[in-house]
């Protein structure tokens, strides 16, 4: 195998941290909204899924005093990734890293 070959094969992986919602839709059970791009994860800093999810998280844990040290509810956005014919997941995190 040359070097481009095993190149391409070299797996990325996604990571989300903080965590609190995960969604991942079939694809005969998205929406239009569930569509981005093959190359690219959409970041939202609003929309209805990441306000129900905050809201439930907000009554739950979001509350205490280190959770606004931390950064409170601001600091969760709603991530979407949809991978081609297959559906989409839909996260609700703080942040992501991508690993090689």
């Amino acid at each position: 195998m040359s070097k481009a070959e095993l190149e391409a094969t070299k797996k990325t992986g996604l990571s989300f941290k903080e965590a609190i919602s995960y969604e991942w839709r079939d694809n005969s059970c998205i929406v239009e909204d569930d569509i981005v791009s093959f190359n690219k994860m959409r970041c939202q800093n609003k929309s209805e899924f990441l306000v129900h999810k905050i809201s439930l998280w907000q009554e739950r844990e979001g509350w205490q005093n280190f959770q606004e040290d931390k950064g409170g509810k601001e600091r969760f956005k709603h991530f979407t990734i949809y991978f081609d014919d297959v559906g989409s997941l839909n996260v609700i995190a703080s942040k992501y890293e991508v690993e090689s």
